[in-house]
């Protein structure tokens, strides 16, 4: 069955962007099955994108070396079904050309999903200055979203409509404390 249980699960190509040991997509691909879901993988990282390559090495799938961010990166126009980002979007600085990116390469009717931090906590995610000596993560530009914000992004990057909830929480430990850190699901629809 699809998401939504109306029918079963279509084949789809989908790009994670910010995909890292390329697990989500692993684990995405097995729970569509019967369908066939082709990824494209995208990451900055090298040493990622070596063990994302590895892992996906027996299906066939890509590993690339891109910043959406950019704007002088090559997009894949209308390409893909479904674009993916899972805990990126808090490191993006320039979020406006991340989306406009995104869906450009997302095809008519295509969605982008985001799983990120919401503005609650987000700020304590990251190792910050001042903190008992700890050091800022270098590679951090938002402590997180609130929705009225994404929406505003999706909506100016040009997608037609989005859904917002906040349906999960990570726990990681700050300060000699365990604290919670709620993630929200965005879907926006081109």
């Amino acid at each position: 069955m699809s998401p939504k249980g109306d029918g079963p699960i279509p084949d789809q190509d989908v790009l994670e962007i910010g995909a890292g040991t390329g697990q989500l997509a692993v684990e995405m691909a097995e729970a569509a099955q019967p369908a066939t879901w082709t990824f494209t993988l995208a990451d900055t990282s090298e040493g990622m994108r070596e063990v994302a390559a590895e892992r996906v090495s027996q299906r066939g799938w890509t590993v690339l070396d891109r910043d959406y961010s950019d704007p002088t990166t090559t997009l894949d126009d209308a390409s893909y079904d479904l674009v993916v980002a899972q805990m990126v979007l808090h490191h993006v600085k320039d979020l406006v050309t991340l989306l406009s990116s995104v869906h450009a390469m997302v095809k008519p009717g295509g969605s982008f999903i985001a799983i990120d931090l919401t503005e609650e906590e987000g700020r304590e995610f990251h190792v910050h200055h001042g903190h008992d000596g700890d050091v800022d993560d270098p590679d951090y530009y938002h402590d997180g979203f609130t929705e009225t914000a994404m929406r505003q992004l999706c909506a100016r990057a040009g997608f037609s409509e989005m859904t917002w909830s906040v349906p999960l929480t990570i726990k990681r430990e700050r300060h000699g404390r365990i604290m919670e850190f709620p993630l929200f699901l965005l879907k926006a629809q081109r």
